[in-house]
Parts: C-alpha cells; structure tokens; sequence
C-alpha cells in the first residue's frame, strides 16, 4: 500500500494552488541538513557546511508561476510557511540557453 501524505496547512495550500495553475513543483526536504560539495584537491570535499545553520531554515520549496514580482508576492504572501518569525523568499529563475 501507498503511504498517503498528510494534510497539512501547507499541502493544502499547494494543493489550491495547483489546481489554480500556479504550482510548477514543490518538495519538503528532509531535516538532516543535507551536505555541501565544493571543489577540492584532489578530489571535491563533502562536509555538513560551512553555513551549519542554514540546514536549520531552509525545510522545502515551492516553485510558482506568476505574471509579475507582485504577483508573486501575493501568490507567497498567502502561503501558511509566512507566521511567526518564519520568511519566504522570492527568486526568479533563471532561464539557460
């Protein structure tokens, strides 16, 4: 049997936004933290860092479609991650050739 996720605020949410059109993608990620890769001689060098605090603020993302900056951040200003201290951020993507 398939494990169905939880409803929270926040797939709820992503739900009405996908259904409106709005939602190209969007995952929770794990609170492990993850690694960092960079570049190393000789070989590239895994570590948990070198920003160990990151790991505790960024939990996901959800990428969206929208007409304009201030669609955007009224897309954004909707969502249920925006209470208490928490923040989102708004960022363009960047189209490669």
């Amino acid at each position: 049997a398939t494990a169905t996720p939880s409803r929270t605020p926040s797939t709820a949410w992503a739900g009405e936004m996908a259904q409106r059109g709005l939602l190209v993608s969007g995952e929770k990620l794990t609170d492990d933290g993850g690694r960092h890769l960079r570049a190393g001689k000789p070989e590239p060098l895994a570590s948990d860092g070198p920003y160990a605090e990151a790991k505790d603020v960024i939990g996901g993302f959800f990428m969206i479609k929208a007409e304009s900056d201030a669609h955007a951040e009224q897309i954004a200003a909707a969502c249920p991650h925006l209470r208490g201290r928490n923040w989102i951020e708004i960022r363009r993507i960047d189209k490669v050739a």
